[in-house]
């Protein structure tokens, strides 16, 4: 069962269903220092660390205008800065942090199952108001999200299943144009039962359209959408983007119809990543394109997958441009055909809920400046994307701009 630890005032938090659910509202603002202190915050984050462009997106998404959007990312951007000092401050006893958006952000650390230390619970309370501790909660959910893909294994129409970080619920993901799929959708619920798991802590999403690898199309690369720039412990260096990718590839810049040509490196596909990398004559660097095709940005940070929950993050792909969403789980399953091929996928990729279209497969997900991962797959209403924790695998690490 998880449990609140510690709630400071602003905002308030509760605990429902075993699941700490912090939450927020206007009254949370509503007195001068509280706006003071928020507005103080916000106007502390560098520019560069912002990722501006989102701002439209996620007015439509959170229901907010654009003055708080945009000190929102700003908050959240302040957030990257927090977590360091709570990983440090709390070593082993740290499991993650989930960012709550509303109309103010939360941030809420995550320590392990059983974790009762009061002086450490009350140095991280301290660090800032918007900060919340829990105790339990992933560990609580990761038994729930066992249980259930071990009663839906093998049901056809279920493409992925996930915890739903800001909720603790389970996701179940189904396709529409699977074989089965409306049945799947039915019998889901009585599988789950079957478990043991609470019903109510169990969502069905039914996904129109393809869900999958996305790696049709050929716009950036032959067959996919450059990453991040990568080398290896020798110092070659080169592109990254995802390993279900064709390994004859060329890529072409943003304006040209030139094509260059890429030589293949080595791959990893399995259970944790989906990743491959290139080489190419040019001199490459740790730039990326965002928001702009004219433009790039240099590459400064990563963000680990266990601090990637909640945030608002960004990709580009060849075929969908730029778009944003929510990181609504960091312990995602995906169990669509040839997910992970000769295994099965683990739950530890990054689930957003922003669309993804073929071709946009091997693009860099980001915020602002930081590296979150690299995209995989997913349905028209969500994108799955493989954690930068797991470039290590392949062999080679980012370098930065």
């Amino acid at each position: 069962m998880a449990s609140i630890l510690v709630a400071n005032q602003v905002p308030s938090a509760t605990a429902a269903s075993g699941v700490v659910a912090p939450e927020t509202s206007s009254d949370a603002v509503s007195n001068e220092a509280t706006a003071e202190y928020l507005d103080t915050l916000a106007s502390s984050v560098p520019s560069e660390d912002v990722e501006v462009g989102a701002v439209d997106v996620y007015m439509s998404d959170h229901g907010v205008d654009a003055s708080t959007a945009t000190r929102n990312l700003a908050i959240q951007a302040a957030f990257g800065v927090l977590e360091a000092r709570i990983s440090r401050i709390s070593g082993d006893a740290l499991s993650s942090t989930w960012t709550h958006h509303g109309e103010v952000p939360v941030l809420e650390v995550r320590l392990k199952e059983g974790t009762d230390d009061v002086k450490l619970v009350k140095a991280l309370s301290e660090l800032s108001p918007l900060v919340v501790v829990s105790s339990g909660s992933d560990e609580s959910a990761a038994r729930n999200l066992e249980a259930v893909a071990s009663a839906l294994v093998g049901l056809e129409g279920v493409v992925g299943i996930g915890v739903d970080g800001s909720t603790g619920n389970i996701q179940v993901d189904v396709s529409a144009e699977r074989p089965g799929s409306v049945a799947a959708e039915d019998i889901v619920m009585s599988r789950v039962a079957q478990v043991g798991v609470d019903l109510e802590s169990v969502l069905v999403e039914v996904s129109e359209g393809p869900v999958g690898d996305t790696r049709r199309g050929g716009l950036h690369m032959s067959s996919c959408t450059t990453g991040f720039g990568v080398q290896n412990s020798s110092g070659t260096r080169g592109i990254i983007t995802a390993g279900h990718c064709g390994n004859s590839q060329s890529y072409q810049l943003h304006g040209s119809s030139t094509w260059y040509s890429m030589t293949y490196q080595n791959e990893l596909r399995s259970a944790n990543a989906d990743l491959q990398w290139h080489t190419t004559a040019a001199a490459e660097e740790g730039r990326f394109h965002a928001n702009s095709t004219s433009s790039s940005r240099a590459l400064t940070s990563v963000v680990p997958r266990a601090n990637q929950g909640g945030d608002y993050v960004c990709s580009r792909g060849k075929t969908s441009g730029y778009r944003c969403g929510d990181v609504t789980s960091i312990s995602y399953q995906p169990t669509w055909s040839g997910a992970c091929p000769n295994t099965t996928c683990n739950a530890v990729f990054v689930r957003v809920s922003a669309g993804t279209s073929g071709g946009d497969s091997g693009g860099p997900w980001f915020n602002a400046s930081a590296g979150y991962g690299i995209q995989k797959g997913g349905s028209s209403s969500y994108s799955v994307h493989t954690s930068t924790n797991y470039f290590g695998s392949l062999g080679v690490a980012v370098f930065y701009g």
